[in-house]
């Protein structure tokens, strides 16, 4: 049986309490052809839209150009996957209309000034992750002189300056997205964002397993069933959706020796 594909994808508009106030923020939401929808919630808005690269476009026109199969309330591209986001950031450093573009210039106009990003600043934080990688020092070289390595240690460099946090993600039926949707018709921005937390965690908990949840590593149920047993007998707690590595890891250590 194939596995089932996104075939769009759309944001609900919520607010979350930040140093006394309440700050816009949104949910993203993805459907598939089975019917089923995944929710987003939490997290960096790289990492909700599926767009690493945190790329913004003027239209709708404009972003499935480069891939995107929605837009964002700030603009964002949001992609099917996270290999099509970082598709379209690879895509954007590798292509020939900035190929006579100083890396500086190329920040300018990928991180501009006026979205209050420091272009300079993360410039000079690209050119030093590259260096620190072992290739080279790019600073006055050309966007079309960059080999490939250079060109992929670029792309990660801007992945790890727009967001880390992982979001809360979970799966729901068609008749039970429905009832998700009509339980929020009359709440306020705040009130979805805490109803969409709610049972995106409570859906987590229900599912027991990871390959819906965080980077969507796909931790074995028993491999996080045994992560959280153990940490339970250090009277701790671990939560599977933010930290699949780490279940993962914890969950495969072994007892002890083996037996026989």
């Amino acid at each position: 049986m194939a596995n089932p594909k996104v075939t769009s994808a759309f944001t609900i508009n919520t607010q979350y309490p930040e140093n006394g106030k309440l700050e816009k923020t949104h949910a993203t939401v993805f459907v598939y052809d089975n019917g089923n929808r995944k929710i987003h919630i939490k997290g960096d808005p790289s990492h909700r839209n599926n767009n690493p690269g945190n790329q913004t476009y003027g239209s709708d026109a404009q972003a499935q150009r480069y891939g995107a199969i929605a837009r964002d309330p700030k603009k964002r591209g949001i992609f099917a996957t996270v290999a099509d986001g970082r598709k379209a950031t690879e895509n954007m450093i590798a292509s020939s209309t900035n190929a006579d573009k100083s890396i500086g210039d190329f920040m300018k106009k990928y991180a501009p000034k006026i979205d209050s990003n420091d272009p300079k600043g993360y410039t000079q934080l690209i050119i030093r992750k590259i260096e620190e990688k072992g290739l080279g020092d790019i600073s006055k070289l050309k966007m079309g002189q960059l080999n490939d390595k250079q060109r992929a240690a670029f792309a990660d460099a801007i992945y790890l300056k727009e967001g880390s946090r992982k979001p809360l993600v979970a799966t729901f039926s068609d008749k039970e997205y429905q009832e998700i949707d009509s339980n929020m018709k009359n709440m306020s921005p705040a009130q979805k964002y805490q109803y969409l937390k709610k049972v995106v965690n409570e859906k987590i908990k229900e599912q027991n397993t990871s390959a819906d949840i965080g980077d969507e590593t796909g931790v074995p149920t028993d491999v996080i069933k045994r992560a959280r047993e153990k940490m339970a007998q250090k009277g701790k707690e671990i939560d599977a959706a933010n930290n699949p590595q780490k279940v993962a890891s914890i969950g495969a250590q072994n007892e002890g020796p083996s037996q026989g």
